[in-house]
């Protein structure tokens, strides 16, 4: 799959309006300055800011978290968009301005290309001179997401994770088993009118079944768009780290992060029960720390349980195999969110396992009459309209299903579309039954999850 980036200007002209106003002073890193934004540049002249958290030890050293801006913005969109000093609070966070200048937008973009990962590799081996680096996260958003993965494969030993929002992985990139340590996270909102959210769904599936990377994780936004959303992108760096260090500390540092049942856009309770369960089988963990982890682990794994038990309650009878078509139930929103909020979790996947036949013929459904809608879409609309009838009813969990509903809206409406009495009629209530099934699961998935306790 060619996983193309595309961008809009007037989204570059919005980010740039949101800028600081005033320049960071020009601070060299070996000078040591804490607790407030600073810029500087690389021997070659390639700008950054950065932040040096007041708690740094140069004895002890930190973690060094960079991140990468999107198309047409420059070095100083991260703490314009990322509070210092609250995003990933304990790290020294760098916020680097693109590798090759652009003549289309006039400004240093992300390039795919060993001539920019070459330079910034230089980069990062001048800021491991200036201060102790114990673990290097990279974090794009948007055109600096797509090259976080591709530097993560050109320099595997350079990387312990990666977070990129809003993007997709450029299929040049590499994915060897050099860098099958690292812990890959993508983010991306299913309302996303730049860069599909399906290219991080693809992403995932790459990564993990493909490549083989046994640290994957995909934290999906519901109804989100492309700008940043810093407080989710600090709960993956905290995956990516609670996830490759050894030390147990930081795993519980981590794990509190994850805990917080307040954070904006909501727990990602996926990544929460990973990192719960590796602290609490991590032996050089302190036992109040493993209980910690025990109790939050189980606590995800019992909502699991709970949404499984909603779920199958709502589908009617034959449980989870009422599943295997749409109907007119809570269960069809509900399911879809449950599947990517708690994947990898206990219950789901035992759940999953036995009942794959039903999930396995609608993961099928999904995929090829997608395939029949994407190519009949242009050229013969009605043949499409059949396709994106049969997803919706037979294959309603794939990532495009929402999008497919709501063309398939539009496409009713279309007087030039000759389609028969029965074929109207099959529209209406399948496009009924998705829209109400959809709404009222969202609300039954967020009951469930309201009644977690993460505190305490």
């Amino acid at each position: 799959m060619n996983y193309a980036f595309t961008c809009s200007i007037g989204f570059i002209l919005l980010a740039r309006a949101a800028l600081a106003a005033g320049d960071a002073p020009e601070v060299d890193p070996r000078e040591g300055r804490t607790g407030v934004v600073c810029q500087w540049h690389a021997e070659d002249g390639l700008k950054y800011e950065y932040f040096v958290p007041e708690t740094y030890d140069r004895a002890k050293g930190a973690n060094l978290t960079l991140v990468l801006h999107g198309t047409g913005l420059d070095q100083r969109w991260t703490f314009a968009n990322h509070p210092a000093g609250q995003f990933r609070a304990a790290d020294i966070v760098v916020s680097p301005d693109g590798t090759r200048y652009m003549e289309n937008y006039k400004d240093n973009e992300f390039y795919g290309e060993s001539t920019d990962a070459n330079r910034f590799h230089k980069l990062l081996e001048e800021l491991k001179k200036a201060w102790k680096v114990k673990q290097t996260f990279l974090y794009g958003h948007s055109n600096g997401s797509f090259f976080v993965f591709y530097y993560a494969g050109a320099y595997p030993d350079d990387v312990d994770g990666v977070c990129g929002h809003a993007s997709g992985v450029w299929n040049w990139s590499t994915m060897s088993s050099s860098g099958r340590h690292q812990a890959i996270g993508l983010m991306h909102g299913t309302d996303d009118p730049l860069v599909p959210y399906g290219q991080s769904w693809w992403g995932r599936r790459v990564y993990r079944e493909t490549a083989k990377y046994p640290l994957v994780h995909l934290r999906t936004l519901f109804g989100r768009g492309h700008p940043p959303a810093w407080p989710q992108a600090d709960l993956q760096l905290a995956w990516c780290e609670g996830m490759t260090t050894k030390d147990a500390a930081r795993i519980d540092a981590c794990l509190t992060t994850l805990a917080n049942p307040d954070v904006a856009l909501g727990v990602d309770w996926s990544a929460l029960w990973q990192v719960a369960n590796r602290l609490a089988h991590e032996k050089s963990a302190t036992p109040e720390q493993r209980a910690r982890a025990e109790r939050l682990a189980a606590a995800v794994d019992a909502a699991a349980s709970r949404h499984i038990e909603a779920i199958e309650a709502a589908a009617g009878k034959g449980g989870a195999l009422a599943l295997k078509q749409l109907g007119d139930t809570p269960a069809v929103g509900h399911l879809i969110r449950f599947l990517e909020e708690y994947d990898g979790v206990p219950a789901l996947e035992q759940w999953l396992a036995k009942n794959k036949t039903v999930f396995n013929a609608l993961a099928k459904s999904g995929e090829d009459n997608e395939k029949e809608w994407r190519d009949a879409l242009d050229e013969s609309p009605a043949k499409a309209v059949k396709a994106g009838l049969d997803l919706l009813e037979t294959g309603y969990t794939h990532y495009e299903a929402a999008k497919i509903a709501k063309r398939l809206q539009k496409l009713a409406s279309d007087p030039a579309l000759k389609l028969s009495d029965a074929e109207r009629k099959r529209l209406d209530t399948l496009t009924s039954a998705w829209n109400s099934g959809r709404e009222s699961g969202l609300a039954a998935y967020e009951k469930v999850n309201s009644e977690v306790k993460l505190s305490g």
